[in-house]
């Protein structure tokens, strides 16, 4: 959706080939990104989010495997845990908006709780380790997720 929403890039009159001219406006858009924060914030944050979901949902079951012992089972119910925290954290992120909390403050509290909870999985993600160690951090992660987007 960013991305039809973005205004177009100015016309450059280049005279040179097809391709080169393809590169110019590549470049050009990569550097409205990177230098426009109102564009570049969303794209980095949709990034993030994307990333930190992946690789949740790819890590977890091995990890839970060797660190827990568990199967697929004990794993899916971490995964209904984080859906239905999910969809709390999207009825809390819509009251707040609508109760005139901006846009800055949302993104920014996600990302501040998002790194806590990765940083939980750092530190708590090994073997033999108990299992509310293990879950807890997925968990702030699935909170803070509906922040992020």
């Amino acid at each position: 959706a960013i991305y039809f929403l973005l205004p177009d890039l100015p016309i450059t009159n280049d005279s040179n080939h097809d391709e080169h001219k393809k590169d110019n406006e590549w470049l050009l858009m990569l550097r409205c990104i990177i230098m426009n924060p109102h564009i570049g914030v969303p794209f980095l944050t949709i990034l993030c989010f994307n990333f930190n979901w992946m690789f949740i949902e790819t890590g977890i079951a091995p990890s839970a495997h060797d660190a827990l012992g568990w199967g697929p089972v004990e794993t899916s119910y971490v995964f209904g845990a984080m859906s239905v925290l999910v969809f709390f954290g999207m009825t809390v992120v819509h009251r707040l908006s609508k109760l005139g909390f901006s846009d800055y403050k949302l993104l920014n509290s996600g990302l501040a709780v998002n790194a806590v909870g990765f940083l939980g999985l750092y530190f708590s993600w090994y073997r033999s380790v108990e299992v509310w160690k293990f879950v807890t951090p997925v968990l702030i992660n699935a909170i803070s997720f509906p922040f992020l987007g």
